[in-house]
């Protein structure tokens, strides 16, 4: 520990002693949070369409939604976490738009490509502690894979998945325990396909007799897709036909001109105290490292 100014030094404890960086990092990197940003600072992610919709409310080019490291589109801020993209698609109703002629797309442009940090270790990367980091950021960039038991031990457990997605393909083999095993042992194992191919995910193992709901994490692979993706499914819900497939963009790509396109919709995000608050009291890792990009 130093004086900023002075560079005095206060404080030391074993100075030369190579450690893990814990938890207690978040208390720097939301401090410097708060001083730079203000505790009042808010995010503003936005919908813009290619081109303005004609009179018959069809959008003849691309939706993009733009990411600028809001973490707030989940379920510690939202109802449930595809709420906001519920309330965009009926705006875009109620302005009259019936079809989009192009794609959906997710921009990630606005941090660099690197999503996951140097030292990571492989075989945790489908938890969801190690979320990729993306400026668009969506369920705290994970699938939630709900797990309920049968009504009889050796029955098989009913797995519901949220958010709708396609990209992923799910295979269960979760059995129905006794009630007397206790804790559920459930283990998730992934096994990415060759794009645009579905990613497989394997669901094993038991729950006791009479769970309600048990949830797993598995994280994502391209968030910016995967809001993409679930964005467009819910524009199809709402009456909305898509023709384009949904897909994302990042910093080493082509990027929109944003100047010439029409704003659309737009999300504003609870202030910063607020999103610093969940980083503490829930030791984070996504928004922390959100906020430090």
């Amino acid at each position: 520990m130093q004086d900023i100014d002075s560079g005095r030094r206060i404080y030391s404890h074993d100075p030369e002693r190579l450690l893990i960086p814990a938890s207690n990092l978040k208390i720097l990197t939301t401090a410097a949070a708060l001083d730079t940003l203000g505790q009042g600072y808010r995010y503003k992610t936005a919908v813009y369409a290619a081109v303005p919709p004609d009179d018959d409310g069809i959008i003849s080019g691309d939706l993009v939604v733009r990411g600028v490291g809001d973490p707030t589109l989940s379920e510690h801020f939202q109802p449930k976490s595809t709420a906001v993209f519920e309330r965009w698609a009926d705006e875009l109703v109620a302005a009259g738009i019936k079809a989009i002629q192009g794609d959906v797309i997710g921009d990630r442009s606005y941090f660099d490509d690197e999503m996951l940090a140097r030292g990571w270790s492989a075989h945790y990367l489908t938890d969801w502690y190690a979320a990729r980091v993306s400026a668009l950021s969506f369920n705290d960039n994970c699938i939630d894979l709900h797990l309920s038991s049968g009504e009889a031990v050796g029955s098989s457990a009913t797995l519901t998945v949220f958010p709708e997605t396609t990209l992923f393909r799910f295979h269960t083999a979760v059995r129905t325990g006794d009630a007397r095993s206790g804790t559920p042992s459930v283990s998730v194992r992934v096994r990415p396909c060759a794009s645009p191919s579905p990613t497989d995910v394997f669901i094993e193992g038991a729950v006791p007799v009479k769970t309600k709901r048990r949830t797993e994490w598995v994280a994502v692979d391209e968030p910016a897709l995967f809001a993409a993706d679930v964005l467009r499914n819910v524009l199809l819900a709402k009456g909305i036909s898509v023709k384009g497939e949904a897909r994302a963009i990042s910093a080493s790509d082509p990027l929109p001109n944003y100047k010439t396109m029409t704003k659309v919709c737009e999300y504003t995000s609870p202030e910063l105290l607020d999103i610093v608050k969940v980083v503490l009291r829930r030791s984070h890792n996504l928004y922390s490292e959100l906020l430090l990009k």
